[in-house]
């Protein structure tokens, strides 16, 4: 290096990015086998909340001042639209023994080369935990009753369903595009 003072880039590589063609892609068929799917993580990951009771108090206060809000903007009523994603969500966090993480999660690699593309909707109804739910179903009604009273629940609906697959869609795009623009894969 120059004793200038100046700052050789170094360049930066992930595991398995500095892989070979050859072994990712065995990795990934193994990592989405059914091998895979039984032996590897499920979701929501158990947590022990008694250590974290604190945090959990101020978000359920917080999910109930939320609720209150849009009972109050909307006559006593939660808007059906935003009470069919939320209950969507609740029951997949719910779902017994979980789902396994690799069933679901959005893998550039599952969807394009795998032709698992029902991972692009499935992907959006899973939380890592308690906390990840509720923050985010905070979210989705507090902006998604604002936006159901504005549009109607079916141009609510149909736009969230649109939103989800450009969103998701545009993700796996453009991991796609950045492999080929660093020259891995294809």
């Amino acid at each position: 290096p120059p004793s200038t003072g100046s700052v050789t880039p170094m360049s930066y590589a992930s595991p398995v990015s500095s892989m070979t063609e050859r072994a990712e892609r065995a990795l990934a068929n193994m990592r989405f086998s059914d091998f895979g799917r039984r032996t590897g993580l499920r979701l929501p990951i158990p947590m022990d909340y008694s250590q974290r009771y604190n945090e959990l108090i101020i978000q359920v206060v917080q999910i109930a001042m939320t609720l209150r809000q849009v009972i109050d903007a909307h006559d006593g009523a939660l808007p059906k639209g935003t009470l069919c994603i939320i209950g969507a969500n609740v029951l997949v966090f719910l779902k017994r023994d979980g789902v396994a993480f690799a069933d679901v999660c959005l893998n550039p690699y599952a969807v394009l080369h795998l032709n698992q593309v029902d991972r692009l909707v499935k992907s959006a109804f899973v939380h890592r935990d308690l906390f990840h739910l509720l923050a985010n179903m905070t979210g989705v009604l507090q902006d998604g009753a604002f936006l159901e009273s504005q549009d109607g629940t079916a141009t609510f609906l149909a736009r969230t369903a649109v939103l989800l697959g450009l969103s998701q869609g545009m993700l796996v795009a453009l991991s796609h595009s950045e492999r080929r623009l660093a020259g891995y894969g294809s």
